[in-house]
């Protein structure tokens, strides 16, 4: 059993203890520095490259999306092409083309 000087013996240590302590864990913190800023470098970089690849297949999609529309617009076009080829034969000088009914209203 620790007799009652070794008990005052480390309180007057608890200042250089506490000392110690923090001169090690400053040290610590100096050798893990640039530890952290690489793991934080890396993180934000693979935070980068998932939002890259989010766009990526956002374009791709805007991409199909664009292809589609142009493809049904191109169809419209020549549908509209057709019907007036096969109009203007049968129009003559009595024809009132402004009576016919606007498909678009």
């Amino acid at each position: 059993m620790p007799d009652e000087t070794s008990l005052v013996n480390i309180g007057d240590l608890a200042k250089p203890v506490t000392t110690l302590i923090e001169k090690i864990a400053d040290a610590t913190g100096v050798l893990y520095e640039p530890r952290r800023i690489r793991k934080r470098a890396k993180a934000e970089a693979n935070a980068e490259l998932i939002k890259a690849e989010s766009q990526i297949e956002i374009t791709a999609l805007q991409r199909r999306a664009l292809s589609r529309f142009v493809q049904e617009e191109g169809k419209k076009q020549e549908n509209i092409e057709d019907i007036t080829e096969e109009a203007i034969p049968l129009l003559n000088e009595n024809s009132t083309p402004e009576n016919i009914e606007d498909v678009n209203q």
